[in-house]
């Protein structure tokens, strides 16, 4: 075998288990969801939804801070570095699982898991820059936005049925998952050790270590814009992955499994195809504003047929939901795809740019859930349904009406944001007079 095909399958390789390291992240983003009931009997926290939504929205604040700081941390130990550190971060807070003998060491596994989290947001964003072709930075924007859905499609429809496979044991369904990640871990530092090069198809880059790296960026109005739309965006995501499930049971009336596997197909299985048909349409039309202005709107009028369903039809509610993840993920490649695309970007700017974007999308994720509880307790005292469970659909109903005017938000924000494909012309070099170039100094 010549030296090249064997970097060309050293390449696959690494590709493969950065794929598979990034996805059992997002696996476990919105684990405790479909158990969420069954979390609360367990630590008897059920009848507070701000605090019992809190399992998955702790993260959130550690997904911050990690992802910014990662981008710092990556110009010390490089790329290859700050995966390992992704995955030992990821490994130690899913393994925490196995001693969590309250919810208060349950919680703190999840922070330490959105660290692990939070440090891959900058390493995939750095990785995709320097080791891709544009061709395979398109593909590769396209698979890290599909990410999510596919996460979530395998944790809504694996985490119920597991927990009954494994006897109804929650620190072997939530912990299982960390073992999965010491195994991607391991792996990855032996294919490191034998390759003895960085990456999977290595490229040149300067070394000059970034100043006032944040701060540049957020003088791009294109990237203020992105950071607006994912904030938007992510306090619908953040709250209706949380509650989908319950919602489906009380709403819909299906059981515990059933309502799992519907979340799974209904809000995520489709988001695969929405995410997949928004990048094969972006890279056929060399556009990216199309999809990500339209996907907007897509979301308010879903979320409006959600809102409809819970007071007239229960038949409305799940074609509604499938309209929400094709909107919820139609766009999401050019989320990813636009910072590469920009003027003056090199990998450490682009996982920094990616960290800013995600951050604020997460830090408006962690409010939003703990927020939607506080409105639904809020609709539920002034709902005058007799019916416990009746009662809360209302208030679940109400609170994501109110979540859902954010889209008109990013659906603005997308109107005002400069195209970058290649049509637009920005791609050969020419910059809009008003586009600030990234301080060097």
């Amino acid at each position: 075998m010549t030296q090249k095909s064997l970097q060309q399958k050293q390449s696959i390789i690494m590709s493969g288990i950065i794929i598979l390291g990034i996805l059992l992240a997002y696996i476990n983003q919105v684990s405790p969801s479909p158990l969420l009931m069954t979390i609360g009997a367990n630590f008897g926290i059920n009848n507070n939804d701000a605090l019992l939504n809190l399992s998955v929205s702790i993260i959130f604040p550690m997904v911050i801070l990690a992802s910014i700081a990662g981008t710092l941390i990556e110009q010390k130990i490089g790329t290859e570095g700050l995966f390992t550190w992704t995955m030992a971060a990821l490994t130690t807070g899913m393994l925490t699982n196995f001693v969590a003998v309250n919810y208060y060491i349950f919680l703190l596994g999840r922070m330490l898991y959105g660290i692990g989290f939070g440090l891959g947001i900058p390493f995939i964003g750095s990785a995709i820059m320097k080791w891709y072709s544009p061709r395979g930075r398109e593909i590769m924007n396209t698979v890290n936005g599909l990410f999510p859905f596919v996460g979530a499609v395998i944790g809504f429809s694996c985490i119920a049925p597991l927990h009954r496979v494994l006897g109804n044991s929650m620190k072997w369904t939530f912990g299982i998952w960390g073992l999965m990640s010491l195994i991607v871990m391991a792996a990855w530092m032996l294919i490191r050790r034998a390759g003895k090069g960085e990456g999977p198809a290595p490229v040149p880059t300067s070394g000059v270590k970034e100043h006032r790296l944040y701060s540049s960026l957020w003088r791009r109005r294109d990237i203020k814009l992105l950071c607006t739309m994912f904030a938007c965006d992510f306090m619908c995501y953040a709250y209706i992955s949380i509650v989908l499930p319950t919602y489906l049971m009380e709403a819909v009336g299906m059981p515990e499994l059933s309502a799992g596997l519907w979340s799974a197909i209904a809000f995520s299985a489709v988001g695969i195809l929405g995410g997949a048909a928004g990048g094969a349409i972006m890279a056929k039309t060399g556009r990216r504003k199309p999809c990500i202005a339209i996907a907007q709107a897509v979301k308010f009028i879903a979320i409006v047929g959600i809102w409809l369903g819970s007071f007239t039809s229960p038949a409305l509610i799940i074609p509604s939901v499938m309209a929400f993840g094709i909107g919820n993920s139609l766009w999401t490649p050019g989320v990813y795809i636009v910072p590469t695309e920009l003027e003056d970007m090199n990998p450490t700017r682009v996982g920094a740019a990616f960290s800013l974007i995600t951050s604020f999308g997460f830090a408006f994720g962690f409010i939003a859930p703990v927020c939607g509880g506080w409105m639904t307790n809020a609709f539920m005292s002034l709902s005058s349904a007799v019916d416990p469970v009746r009662n809360h659909v209302s208030g679940v109903a109400n609170s994501m009406l109110i979540f859902g005017f954010t889209n008109i938000i990013a659906f603005v924000c997308a109107i005002r944001i400069r195209e970058t494909g290649p049509a637009s012309g920005l791609l050969t070099g020419v910059r809009p007079k008003d586009e600030p170039v990234l301080d060097r100094n």
